[in-house]
């Protein structure tokens, strides 16, 4: 099977060491089990880690001037730092507070991935389809009779009575939605890469579209049966912004302009319809959610039974916090819903004291920055985003189908954290790792970098 590529000339000139090739099996391994075998996964990270402290000595002089480097020590010392003084100030919260380390510097490690991708567009191709079929192995492997009914439900010839079955195949219905809306991305960024794939044979060209539209049909599925209403949203949004610039640079002149503004236009009804059937699917839990939205017992605390209620709820909680210690926060370990508010921090009302320990966190990865590490969690996460827009100047210049990828994926990563919260989770934290990794490899890899590289390699 071959797969057409990009003309791309990799930085790593000259056969690949033992050390990286090794290093490139752990990447594709590690892509695979990040969503399907964590265990796995972690051992893999755990390996490219020492493989990296092993470079080190080579390259300590780049090292200690690249960006991600700094960044990576800078958070270690200012999530320690305020772990420290959360545990002075509330010694019953101090076991969680050093246990939070791990989890909250886990999304760093992407300076692993980085490091031995060696901004290699082949590798990384590798291991984004590792982490696709990882993902859908997964699936397959958590399918339960919730999820067979929710699938029964989504093809029965009526609505059912009620709500419609939930799946959510044994992960966080929040992640795999916003997991499979970046696989649908993917799919559609690199359709003629894969739609060019082929085996041997009189019928060996028909291996890319069937592939192609099989992984569309199955991931489009599992976004409709988990109700994912915030990544079909985003998805939606990411998309037709994207139609909307590809019609402005169609010329309207000659039959080719009027060929690609015709297939545009079909797939951006197709991307309204997904968005569509989504909704309908959840068009009950909907309905009820803007109901609940009318139950509020006074201006702006609402129901706990809506969604969207629940959201604003937890905002205001969250604001709340805020005002209470703006400049360093809570402390890492300190979770809003599940410690303060039990603890009485801040006084709230009845109905938030009794409903708010039944929410693990806020859903907004701002919100819960800013409460838990104060002003220093908002200027490192600024940071951290310029940190990684450095590779996009890079990228761009080498390979324009992977750069619109992970400048779109990149929108529906922000577009994610904006209502949810699991950055602390392996989910969410092991995508940083990879999504991060692929992008600033780019950047770690530059012009010169990659010039000294070649050099040390024995």
């Amino acid at each position: 099977m071959s797969l057409s590529l990009p003309r791309v000339t990799s930085m790593n000139a000259g056969p690949a060491s033992s050390r990286e090739r090794l290093a490139a099996a752990l990447l594709i391994l590690f892509a695979f089990a990040a969503w399907n075998l964590t265990a796995l996964a972690n051992i893999a990270l755990a390996l490219l880690a020492l493989l990296f402290l092993m470079d080190v000595p080579r390259h300590w002089r780049r090292l200690g001037r690249d960006p991600a480097v700094w960044l990576l020590l800078v958070g270690i010392l200012l999530t320690t730092l305020l772990a420290w003084r959360a545990a002075v100030l509330m010694p019953q919260m101090a076991a969680q507070q050093w246990d939070a380390l791990t989890h909250w510097l886990r999304p760093l490690l992407f300076i692993l991935v980085a490091w031995w991708l060696r901004a290699d567009p082949t590798l990384i191709r590798k291991v984004l389809l590792a982490a696709v079929l990882g993902l859908l192995m997964g699936v397959v492997r958590g399918v339960g009779e919730q999820d067979l009914a929710a699938l029964r439900d989504l093809f029965a010839p009526a609505r059912v009575e009620g709500f419609p079955a939930r799946a959510d195949f044994g992960y966080a219905a929040l992640a795999l939605g916003f997991l499979s809306s970046i696989v649908l991305l993917g799919l559609f960024s690199f359709r003629r890469e894969i739609l060019a794939m082929r085996l041997p044979g009189r019928f060996g060209s028909g291996l890319g579209p069937l592939s192609w539209g099989a992984a569309m049909l199955v991931f489009l599925i599992i976004l409709l049966v988990i109700q994912a209403r915030g990544a079909a949203l985003a998805l939606a949004l990411v998309a037709l912004l994207m139609l909307v610039r590809h019609l402005q640079s169609v010329r309207s002149t000659g039959m080719r302009g009027v060929q690609r503004t015709g297939a545009l236009l079909i797939a951006g009804t197709l991307v309204l319809a997904m968005l569509g059937a989504v909704l309908w699917t959840s068009a009950e839990r909907i309905e009820s959610d803007l109901a609940a939205l009318t139950l509020a017992e006074q201006p702006g605390h609402y129901s706990y039974e809506s969604s969207i209620g629940t959201r604003l709820n937890l905002y205001r909680i969250g604001a709340a916090l805020i005002a209470q210690r703006p400049l360093l926060g809570w402390g890492p370990g300190s979770s809003a819903t599940q410690d303060l508010i039990p603890a009485g921090v801040i006084a709230v009302s009845e109905h938030d004291r009794i409903n708010l320990p039944n929410w693990a966190h806020l859903h907004s990865v701002p919100i819960e920055i800013l409460v838990r590490f104060g002003l220093p969690g908002l200027l490192f996460a600024a940071l951290f985003i310029l940190v990684m827009a450095r590779g996009y100047r890079v990228l761009r210049a080498r390979d324009a189908v992977l750069a619109r990828f992970m400048l779109l994926g990149s929108i529906l990563a922000l577009l994610f954290c904006l209502y949810d919260f699991r950055l602390v989770r392996l989910d969410l934290g092991l995508f940083c790792v990879l999504f991060c990794g692929i992008l600033y490899s780019f950047s770690m890899h530059d012009g010169g970098v990659a010039k000294a590289h070649r050099d040390s390699v024995s």
